[in-house]
């Protein structure tokens, strides 16, 4: 699977990205890649914005 854009990513950690979007975004995050861009993401954010994106990341996809 290819990586999203940057540009995607943070459209759909901003929640502005379609719902198609989304789920591509989310279905990458669930790759060993997208995990560790996930983490190295949550890491360099300020508190307050890294427990939202870690419980956007971490939670089940969409179905």
């Amino acid at each position: 699977m290819n990586r999203p854009s940057e540009e995607l990513l943070h459209k759909t950690l901003e929640n502005r990205a379609t719902a198609a979007e989304a789920a591509s975004v989310a279905e990458w995050l669930a790759t060993d890649s997208g995990q560790a861009w996930a983490s190295r993401y949550i890491g360099r954010e300020p508190p307050s914005r890294a427990a939202g994106a870690a419980a956007f990341f971490f939670a089940s996809p969409p179905s």
